[in-house]
């Protein structure tokens, strides 16, 4: 049995849109509402079975909305959380 593995980052978060550093924190801005949407829309043809995503909440809320258009299991893991601005840049 083949399997395919389709990577996608989370949407635009407000923080993203004002090029501000961000932790772990961050919801996404409506452009990011809107891009997470459109991905899920596009990946109903894929007939994908599960959305694993990082433990970060704009990850989940990404996910979150994306599934509102495939309907599968869907994951959070540290597995695959962002790697960690420093703490000096964050906020800048």
């Amino acid at each position: 049995m083949q399997h395919r593995l389709i990577f996608i980052r989370h949407g635009e978060t407000e923080l993203n849109a004002a090029h501000i550093r961000q932790g772990e924190e961050g919801a996404l801005s409506e452009n990011g509402r809107a891009q997470a949407s459109r991905v899920g829309e596009a990946l109903r043809p894929a007939h994908i079975r599960m959305i694993i995503t990082s433990s970060y909440p704009r990850a989940i809320e990404t996910g979150n909305i994306m599934n509102e258009h495939v309907h599968v299991p869907q994951l959070a893991s540290t597995l695959f959380a962002e790697r960690r601005n420093p703490r000096e840049i964050i906020g800048k």
